[in-house]
């Protein structure tokens, strides 16, 4: 381009440009999907499980004005995405943006949230009908954790061996440098969910930026931790140099990291680039061959939700053969979440604008799924 987009003239300063290379032409292929859409016009970012039985249970938000509550409603699929039913929920109200859903071993279904309603785990028993809701950890002044803390959101529970849940919560300050260093805990729930507690703090970087944000986390083959966490880009992440120009212009120069452990989260590896800027809302799946699977949002053109494949859990990633999942009319969208059916295939939930014809954002989304194939893993070549 003849000179850089005022950014200040876009909204959260996102111009469609941040993170291209515009050094590239790209060549696509087509393949077959089944797409559907969960709920009606006006639903936003969803989590997404699979139940014991094999129904699917999806959980996307919305904002009721301005400013107002994010309730959330739960979807059910019977066919494995085609179709999504309503459920009436009973119980505690459902809030919270970002929700991320996991279903245990026993069956039990955990429902995370966050922001703007304090960081909530919400437990169903009979699969997604009645609710009961915990809010988690206190901040320093002895309430609740709050996003006006700058407590972090998380998208996955990991369930030990001997029963226990652990989630990971990280406290830091966005856009001041001056701030003190961030932190972060283990909490964990030894109760399936009921209660939770901090267990372990964890050793994080000397920034004032949280070193989990966003993050999703999976364990390995191996046994060991992979996670990756959004940041916003105004320091070097490995050898990705700072954004060149002012992070505090909204989100443009965010972008996702990656790191692991080898003890079960107390320590992890210095954070390493993962993904371009303006790519964001990544997650993580280990498939059934041992690939680990990420599903993300681009913020810049073309808008939408892609998805990538690892075949060394997590070193090397498949840059070059991004899979298109879902476009959107702008920037508006992901939260990307995905899930294997028994058959190999993939479910994709994720919200994306699809119209531009009311003044709130909210009322333009949709929360979509798309069931989907990856090509299978080629077999390592011999000696």
């Amino acid at each position: 381009m003849p000179e850089p987009p005022d950014y200040t003239r876009y909204a959260a300063y996102l111009a469609g440009f941040t993170g291209l290379d515009q050094n590239e032409i790209c060549r696509w292929t087509r393949q077959p999907a089944r797409r559907s859409h969960i709920g009606p016009r006006g639903m936003y970012k969803t989590g997404l499980t699979r139940l014991a039985n094999g129904d699917l249970l999806a959980c996307p938000c919305t904002e009721t004005a301005k400013g107002g509550k994010w309730p959330i409603t739960v979807f059910r699929s019977r066919d494995e995405g085609e179709t999504w039913q309503r459920v009436e929920t009973q119980g505690d109200q459902l809030l919270g943006k970002e929700p991320a859903l996991a279903t245990l071993s026993d069956g039990r279904v955990l429902l995370l949230t966050s922001h703007p309603h304090g960081f909530r785990v919400s437990r169903s028993d009979d699969r997604g009908q009645t609710w009961k809701t915990t809010l988690i950890g206190s901040a320093a002044d002895g309430g609740e954790l709050s996003w006006d803390g700058c407590y972090e959101t998380v998208r996955d529970v990991l369930e030990e061996p001997d029963g226990s849940l652990v989630l990971l919560m990280s406290l830091g300050t966005w856009g001041n440098r001056e701030a003190p260093p961030s932190k972060a805990w283990l909490f964990r729930s030894d109760d399936r969910g009921a209660t939770w507690a901090k267990h372990e703090q964890v050793k994080v970087w000397d920034d004032p930026e949280p070193m989990f944000a966003e993050v999703s986390i999976v364990r390995l083959p191996d046994g060991d931790l992979l996670a990756t966490s959004r940041t916003q880009g105004d320091h070097a992440i490995g050898d990705m140099p700072p954004a060149d120009f002012p992070a505090d212009l909204g989100e443009a120069a965010n972008h996702m990291m990656l790191m692991t452990s080898k003890d079960n989260g107390v320590t992890w590896t210095t954070p390493r680039p993962f993904l371009s800027r303006s790519e964001v809302h990544a997650h993580l799946l280990v498939l059934q061959d041992g690939r680990v699977l990420c599903t993300y949002a681009t913020y810049h053109l073309p808008f939408g939700v892609f998805a990538m494949v690892s075949e060394d859990s997590g070193r090397t990633w498949d840059t070059k053969h991004p899979v298109q999942l879902g476009i959107s009319w702008d920037f508006y969208v992901g939260w990307p979440t995905s899930i294997q059916l028994p058959d190999g295939d993939i479910v994709t939930a994720f919200a994306i604008r699809a119209y531009n014809d009311s003044d709130r954002t909210m009322d333009d989304q949709i929360a979509q799924a798309v069931r989907w194939q990856l090509p299978a893993r080629q077999p390592t070549a011999g000696p």
